[in-house]
């Protein structure tokens, strides 16, 4: 759960005066958002007497977010703006003003046609026709509710608002599975459009000012097809009227004059926050518009999102679409750019939230603050360890070419020193778990989520580092290191004195990005207490001999400690055929030959892992049913492995972890054919015949390699019934 969305619900609930309320945040099912409200009191104690010295009245309001890759900061107002706007709107029901009170003039006269189809279709009869009557002012208010919701988005995050709700309610609608969202409760998503639209338009964003992302939903905004009930036909032709949808807006606007309006200074903040998040940085507190320093915001962050968004949606439509940027021209996939976008907006609202927390005293500043507090008139020296002024030149810019810039975000006012950069703690961990592993290989296709899982810590919240223990901690800072600059990392004295050690990797290459991982060990004899936001280390910088050719590498624009990623080293193959060398010969009474069937770069793995298991490799044949479907073939052969049932076993099931589906084993003329089914879940295995007849599900990844070494044994009974040549060799 992203940490800053429980702070600003928080904020939004203090500016809607539900006070008495609590917003609770938990991750919740991909179909659908959903907010519980209970009373707290009745929740914790409903079976129990209570304390006497217990204190009423606190509310919970209990937000269940979806968590899906690549939308934690884009879906920001559905929360924020959406689910908020259902805990307001609860709260003051029956109250002068309120939604409930509004609505309820708003059908016609039983004399229209329409109004009587609609309550036909409801009742099917006519003696009930005054429990239809009642039965449509409820739909009616329950749609206007969800208009309701829809503008408090647009009005805390603008374009960003419809963005959000047109891109989250179509992906429901394209679901299968969509049950979520009910007509009887919720309008057609063009309905929602076309009153989302009214509002952009009253805030500013149209023709021209509309951005990009939200034109593709303002152009969706159109009339019902035909294709509409009665009853919707009715709600739709009451809602759509523009003296009602006023009066929803006119509500909207009542609950705060902090509306997101378009602005030249906005739409700066926004182009620019855009950019940089293009350029592979989480984009800074302060924005440089003219020549005043703007304080950026978290709508303006979302609405940034949003727009570079659009621009690798039209990058992977048209290649040759202008755009520039490191993450627009690295060589990541389309979909992996999205996920990085996303945890680089999601680390810039994570920086809003520290920053406000912080306060004023010492906190985050902009570069310009830097400039006229440290800045030298001294020229640049030609090298050596980079000083202060030439430090402060680099971060804000001045006479340096755009490749010589150094970014550092958070930039705080005692950050930069004589000859050094200090760095924070952030808030994320990685830490060694128990783990029945016995022996963890590098070059073995093993993921070191086997060993490790990822903590977070609140602002305030310790992390406490035992003697001996290392853990894998990261810089708060995002820092772009220039390409002809290296950069180096050290422990602070302070922190040093006491036993804390920022281990192995201090190396930073020139032309990095991200926030630096930190290996903590603690060398002490007592626990440490560390406190993210803390000044644990330094960042010393001198220049190269000449500027490098950045290459990406593994790690690339992370926003926060990353896992091992030894298994990506080139020199893997490598190593596997030296272990195999020296590795006695395996035998086993049951023995299969397999191929993997998927690309080449896959079946080269798989090669590998099971060559490291025991495997034989040889070649024969390709199999005509087989051809064309990216198996690995040597010459007019084909690469296959022969290998132990039991290894084989284990290979499937090394092989599962770390990936997001399944795989089949399916027999064939020569043996057994492995491949990956995108269509079965994470970790699990299909076992069947050749003619396609399943014979073991293993619906969920098997708790031991016995398990599947039986399903597998089951599989291998049926081939050798069927009168295939055996593989025993």
């Amino acid at each position: 759960m992203p940490r800053a969305l429980k702070t600003s619900a928080r904020d939004e609930f203090e500016k809607h005066e539900l006070t008495d309320h609590e917003p609770v945040l938990t991750v919740g099912a991909p179909d659908n958002f959903e907010t519980y409200r209970v009373d707290l009191q009745e929740y914790l104690f409903a079976d129990i007497e209570r304390p006497s010295a217990f204190e009423a009245g606190k509310r919970l309001s209990i937000f269940s977010v979806p968590y899906i890759e690549g939308t934690r900061a884009l879906w920001y107002p559905i929360v924020l703006g959406h689910e908020v706007a259902h805990a307001r709107i609860d709260n003051e029901k029956g109250e002068l003003g309120s939604l409930d009170l509004i609505t309820d003039s708003w059908l016609p006269g039983e004399e229209g046609a329409l109004y009587g189809s609609a309550v036909e279709e409801i009742t099917g009869v006519k003696r009930r026709r005054h429990a239809a009557s009642k039965e449509l002012k409820r739909r009616l208010y329950l749609w206007a509710l969800e208009l309701v919701c829809d503008l408090n988005a647009v009005r805390v995050f603008g374009p960003a608002g419809m963005s959000s709700i047109g891109e989250f309610v179509a992906m429901l609608a394209s679901q299968e599975a969509a049950g979520t969202i009910k007509p009887s409760t919720h309008p057609p998503l063009e309905l929602r459009l076309l009153v989302m639209k009214a509002f952009v338009k009253r805030l500013g964003f149209a023709g021209a000012t509309a951005p990009a992302h939200c034109k593709v939903w303002i152009d969706a905004s159109t009339s019902p097809d035909g294709a509409l009930g009665a009853v919707d036909q009715l709600l739709w032709s009451v809602l759509e009227q523009d003296a009602h949808v006023e009066a929803l807006i006119a509500l909207v606007e009542s609950w705060g004059e902090d509306s997101y309006r378009h602005s030249e200074e906005r739409s700066q903040v926004v182009d620019s926050l855009a950019a940089a998040l293009l350029d592979g940085l989480p984009g800074s507190t302060h924005v440089l518009c003219g020549k005043d320093w703007v304080e950026a915001t978290v709508a303006d962050v979302v609405n940034g999102a949003w727009a570079a968004r659009s621009v690798l949606d039209e990058l992977e439509a048209d290649p040759d679409y202008g755009a520039s940027g490191a993450l627009v021209t690295s060589d990541m996939e389309p979909r992996d750019k999205r996920l990085r976008l996303d945890s680089l907006a999601s680390k810039a609202i994570d920086t809003l939230e520290l920053k406000r927390l912080w306060g004023e005293e010492r906190g985050v500043i902009s570069p310009h603050e830097v400039e006229n507090s440290r800045a030298s008139s001294a020229p640049a020296g030609v090298g050596g360890v980079l000083s202060r002024s030439t430090i402060t030149r680099r971060l804000v810019g001045t006479g340096v070419d755009r490749d010589q810039r150094m970014h550092v975000i958070p930039l705080f006012a005692d950050s930069v020193g004589d000859a050094a950069v200090d760095l924070r703690l952030g808030p994320d961990f990685i830490v060694f778990r128990h783990s029945a592993t016995s022996v963890f290989d590098p070059i073995a296709d093993q993921d070191p989520r086997q060993l490790q899982e990822r903590v977070r810590k609140s602002w305030g919240e310790q992390f406490i580092l035992h003697p001996q223990e290392l853990v894998l901690a990261s810089t708060l800072e995002y820092i772009v290191v220039p390409e002809d600059v290296a950069s180096q990392v050290i422990t602070r004295s302070s922190y040093g004195r006491l036993g804390l050690i920022t281990a192995t990797a201090v190396q930073v290459q020139p032309g990095s990005r991200g926030c630096i991982t930190l290996e903590l060990v603690n060398h002490g004899e007592t626990p440490i207490a560390l406190t993210p936001g803390a000044r644990v280390a330094q960042l010393m910088s001198w220049t190269v001999t000449e500027p490098c050719e950045v290459d990406a590498g593994k790690y690339w624009f992370p926003v926060g400690p990353e896992f091992s990623k030894v298994q990506e080293d080139e020199d893997r193959s490598c190593l596997h055929r030296l272990e195999k060398r020296i590795a006695p010969p395996q035998y086993a009474e049951e023995a299969v030959v397999v191929r993997y069937a998927g690309s080449p770069a896959e079946a080269q793995l798989f090669q590998d892992l099971a060559l490291s298991q025991g495997g034989e490799e040889f070649t024969m044949a390709p199999d005509p049913d087989r051809r064309g479907v990216g198996v690995v073939e040597v010459g007019i052969a084909v690469s296959a492995i022969s290998i132990a049932l039991e290894r084989l076993a284990r290979v499937i099931q090394r092989w599962l972890q770390g990936r997001a589906t399944g795989v089949s084993v399916e027999d064939s003329e020569f043996g057994f054919v492995i491949k990956k089914q995108a269509d079965l879940p994470k970790g699990t295995i299909l076992l069947r015949k050749s003619d396609g007849l399943e014979v073991v599900n293993l619906s969920v990844p098997p708790a031991t390699e016995r398990d599947l070494l039986k399903a597998l044994q089951k599989l291998f009974a049926i081939w050798r019934k069927d009168g295939r040549p055996s593989s025993d060799r």
